[in-house]
């Protein structure tokens, strides 16, 4: 990627780098309000935060901006759930029953703008918003967490138990699965990831034909700053950018 200087000029280089129906989420863990807000200057409609206490003071500086939502791509914590479903547009993170109940029972009686995880662009002039959760009332949206490379040390759902996992929660009242999300190993050379990739969207696309009531395989949210490419190849059609919008993290 060559040097440039500017969120701004990034976030044009990544965009021109992947088909415009795919969603990009500016992953903002430990990065500047002035950062996360020239990025939504330059046209990206979700920014998506790693914990509940930074996404707080995100939220106070967005919830005015039109069409731009707020994500949540880390590891959530039971005890977050409350502040997370009134701050949080998604949560990408869900892994167990266990977490789906707790954002269910917090996610009740809540009166969210958006729809059901349709891309505000679908309903907006082009450029004025993101996968919004659609009319008040509506279940609130999840993903799905995989853990694609059976990592110790990541988060997510085993493969083989996603589509039990996603029967569980399609009986809660207040969620509606919108698809799948997973962070694949890490590889210095990034084709070496390919494989994972394609795995998940064969996981996607096996989910989708299952049709479990109340499930929707919308959204597949894999590939980071070094492998977005590879992701979006491999059917990717949401991705998560930090680096190579903001720099490296400081």
């Amino acid at each position: 990627m060559p040097a440039i200087s500017t969120v701004k000029e990034n976030v044009a280089y990544v965009r021109n780098k992947v088909p415009k129906e795919v969603v990009i989420v500016a992953a903002a863990k430990k990065q500047s309000i002035r950062k996360i807000l020239e990025a939504a200057d330059a046209g990206i409609r979700i920014i998506g935060e790693n914990y509940v206490q930074e996404a707080e003071h995100v939220h106070d500086h967005i919830k005015d901006m039109p069409g731009v939502e707020l994500h949540c791509i880390g590891p959530l914590q039971s005890n977050k759930v409350r502040k997370a479903v009134k701050i949080f547009d998604m949560i990408q993170t869900v892994d167990s029953l266990k977490l789906a109940k707790e954002i269910d029972k917090r996610a009740a009686g809540l009166n969210k703008p958006g729809a059901e995880g349709m891309p505000a662009a679908e309903k907006k002039p082009e450029g004025t918003g993101g996968p919004s959760l659609g009319s008040p009332g509506s279940r609130y949206p999840i993903l799905l967490q995989v853990n694609i490379g059976k990592e110790e040390s990541k988060s997510g759902v085993m493969p083989e138990d996603c589509a039990e996992l996603a029967r569980d929660i399609s009986s809660l009242g207040n969620l509606r699965i919108m698809g799948l999300m997973a962070i694949p190993p890490y590889f210095a050379q990034p084709e070496y990831g390919r494989g994972y990739f394609r795995e998940m969207k064969q996981l996607f696309d096996t989910l989708a034909m299952t049709e479990i009531p109340g499930v929707e395989m919308r959204w597949l949210s894999m590939g980071m700053s070094p492998d977005y490419e590879i992701a979006v190849q491999e059917g990717a059609n949401m991705v998560r950018i930090g680096t190579a919008f903001f720099g490296e993290r400081v």
